[in-house]
Parts: structure tokens; sequence; C-alpha cells
């Protein structure tokens, strides 16, 4: 493309650092991509062998908004009138933001982020759902503890914590149509639709289905679904599975996608 400009190089202790610049752009994006994902379980690190627990790339996407002097990294980027969020595939975790004022601020807010340490037992916490009660005596034992502190900070039956939902006050927010979806394949991808359309024309989506979107086809695992928004057609591909969500993610990252959403 004649618009596309981009550069690739390898910086001396390894990360690796592309950059793309199209004309008539408005907005500008930066990423910064970790090789590290909801598969990794075990890795080396100085010679020693670990392992993890399955969820563990998840929750230190979360925690790495958590800045070390207690600020919410995201509110820091608002400041600067950037819009940050995160994602975690199968093989890494992708941290990213998008701005349309100056991109040098929140970018070394992206750097400074990821490269400090902000992970300490004083700031996390480690709560444990058991369905009996001598799960409480276990995380004394000296076998389970770690520098003398137990590995576990707290122990919960399932009992306890239905109490602890059914005595507060709607715990999980107002109930939504969109919600009952989810379940359903191809249910997120209607539910962002309908945001979508709110947000663009002020309105909800006529009947509140988008029908084409449900289901799936068990050959591609995808499908390619348009929608008509007050005249302006937009099409919205649904994958089902990681294997074409990456292939769509391929298709944006080549300029071959003909979807939008």
């Amino acid at each position: 493309m004649n618009n596309l400009e981009s550069k690739y190089l390898t910086l001396k202790y390894g990360m690796h650092l592309r950059y793309i610049k199209r004309l008539g752009f408005k907005s500008s994006f930066a990423m910064f991509s970790v090789k590290y994902g909801s598969s990794d379980f075990n890795f080396i690190l100085d010679g020693k062998e670990y392992k993890t627990k399955p969820g563990i790339a998840h929750f230190i996407e979360h925690k790495c908004f958590a800045m070390p002097d207690g600020s919410d990294a995201f509110y820091k980027f608002s400041k600067f009138g950037a819009s940050a969020n995160a994602y975690t595939t199968y093989d890494r975790t992708i941290y990213y933001f998008k701005t349309v004022d100056d991109l040098y601020e929140p970018l070394g807010l992206l750097i400074d982020m990821m490269l400090s340490k902000g992970f300490t037992k004083e700031n996390i916490a480690v709560v444990s759902i058991m369905p009996c009660t001598g799960k409480k005596y276990e995380r004394t034992r000296k076998q389970l503890m770690r520098d003398g502190k137990p590995e576990t900070d707290v122990v919960l039956t399932t009992q306890e914590f239905a109490r602890m939902i059914k005595s507060a006050d709607s715990p999980f927010g107002e109930y939504t149509g969109a919600a009952t979806i989810f379940g359903a394949s191809g249910g997120v991808a209607e539910a962002a639709a309908r945001t979508a359309y709110y947000f663009v024309t002020g309105e909800n989506i006529g009947n509140d289905d988008i029908k084409e979107m449900r289901g799936v086809d068990k050959n591609t695992r995808s499908k390619t679904v348009e929608l008509d928004i007050k005249g302006t057609h937009v099409v919205v591909r649904v994958v089902s599975t990681l294997k074409e969500a990456e292939k769509a993610i391929q298709e944006i990252k080549n300029g071959t996608a003909n979807f939008q959403l």
C-alpha cells in the first residue's frame, strides 16, 4: 500500500519493535505484546523451572494495570487522552492503547507499566473457595508455607461464600438482556453489535435480536453478517474458536480484512 510506511528493528536487550505509519489516519495505536498466554504453564528462569496454575496469564493481564505506587494505570491513560485495554490469547498477552492526542506520554506510561515491578505480597491476596472446613486448617500446615507464611491468605467454604453473595445487595449489578445470550454461540458478538448500534445512533436496535449471528457453521467455525446502522453498512465477523480468531487477527494485520467489527 502506497500510504503505508513500516519499520522493524530489534533493540539490544531483545525487544522487537515495529513502527507502522499510515497517512490519513487521525488515531495512533501502540501495543506491547508479551509471549505468555493461557496455555503457558511451565517456564524456565535463570536455569530453574517454574510451574503455574491455569488462569495466571489472565490474572497478570489485569494486575499489570496496578502501578507500584498504588495508582491506577487506566486513570493515568485517560488523563493523557488515551483509551487502554488488554487481552490474553493462548500464546501471548497484549496491552494496547488508542489516542488522537500526543502519542509519547501514554507510550511512556505503557512501557513504564510493563517494566515496573508492581507485584508484592502486600498487594496480592490469595483466596481459596473450598467445599470443606478442613482446608482452613491445611493452610496453616508448615508444608504449605513459604518463609514461615501461608501460601493462601484466606480460605472460605462454599457455604460461607454463598452466604456472602446472598447477603450482598445486587452483587452482580442489574440484569441485562445481553447477558442472557452470552451462553449461545455468537451471543457475545451479538451483544457487542447491539452496543455499537446504540452508541452510534443513540437508540436500541429494532427488535433487540440479531439472529443471523447466532449458531455456528460446523465446517468453518466462522460467519460474516452485514448490519444496517441507519444506512451505514457494517460487516461483522463472528468466530467460535481461537484458531478462527487468530485467522481474523492476521487478516487485520495484513490489511485484507473485509469486516469492520
